[in-house]
């Protein structure tokens, strides 16, 4: 991207983009929960963080890439560049499809693969209907506290307006959910 879509890539590297996830791992009071659990009264919560699509170290070097349909949240985009970011991330998107960048490999029973979640673009291909898949996740990184802060602060923001309840704050970005509770303080 860097060498043939120049101007992509430097939006793809400046703008910031909102990635987010709902779930039900957490009570009301932020203890957190098994989603089987039918006995704990469930809080929505949004896992949200708001960045570049490709980041940069100090010296220009790649650190860092995030791609997320499923995830991509609501942008506080500006106006002004919408339609060329949004033609940027586009190519973006079709190039992580490009079967010229695409790896598949044989992932036998009992193996295992460690990867660097930020340098690695990775999916999960599917499995047939008669074979059980077992994945185990194991995290720990900035993200993680910057997103329990962000309970904290929705839980915030709903005390103070209980209108906005979790429907409504739901894919708010953390720019936005900060100014809200700013704003009712």
């Amino acid at each position: 991207v860097k060498e043939h879509h120049p101007k992509a890539y430097k939006l793809l590297t400046e703008v910031q983009m909102t990635h987010s996830s709902r779930n039900t791992l957490y009570t009301r009071e932020g203890a957190p929960r098994s989603v089987y659990d039918k006995e704990t009264a469930p809080a929505p919560f949004e896992l949200v963080n708001t960045h570049s699509i490709i980041e940069l170290d100090a010296k220009g070097n790649v650190e860092k890439v995030v791609q997320s349909e499923t995830k991509r949240g609501v942008g506080a985009l500006p106006y002004d560049i919408y339609d060329d970011f949004m033609e940027a991330y586009e190519l973006w998107t079709k190039l992580c499809e490009d079967d010229r960048f695409i790896k598949h490999f044989h992932w036998p029973e009992g193996s295992a693969v460690v990867t660097n979640n930020y340098r690695t673009l990775h999916g999960r291909a599917s499995v047939p209907p008669e074979m059980n898949r077992t994945m185990a996740f194991g995290y720990v990184n900035k993200i993680l506290v910057e997103n329990r802060y962000r309970l904290l602060k929705q839980n915030q923001a709903e005390r103070a307006n209980p209108e906005m309840d979790s429907r409504w704050l739901t894919r708010v970005p953390n720019q936005v959910l900060e100014r809200m509770v700013l704003a009712s303080e």
